[in-house]
């Protein structure tokens, strides 16, 4: 019994470990590089800090021709390959949720 304990303890850490490693971990990585790339845009291009300033900087965007156009330039070579790359993971690695369903949120990010 002592035995089976010591290899069901085990195999609940071996996936512990493959989760951090291959989905919650690269997940974070994505999300929060995604989080900061959108700082360096609002900082870079809006008088607005983000994220408590969020309304302001879409106004900004949509009411700049130069903000929208360095905006739409950003969202397409650094936001989108990043946001794709993380609902891929999402899709790909949801055998390593926590719980046997998926969560609303993660169904809305894809």
């Amino acid at each position: 019994v002592a035995h089976t304990l010591a290899e069901r303890r085990q195999s609940e850490l071996d996936r512990v470990a493959q989760q951090l490693a291959e989905f919650y971990g690269p997940l974070l990585s994505l999300t929060s590089s995604t989080w900061r790339i959108f700082k360096l845009f609002a900082e870079s291009e809006t008088p607005y800090a983000y994220p408590d300033e969020m309304a302001a900087i879409i106004r900004h965007v949509e009411t700049h021709a130069r903000a929208r156009s360095e905006y739409v330039r950003w969202m397409k070579t650094a936001l989108l390959p990043q946001h794709r790359q993380a609902a891929n993971l999402i899709e790909t690695k949801a055998h390593l949720f926590e719980t046997d369903t998926m969560a609303e949120h993660m169904l809305e990010y894809v």
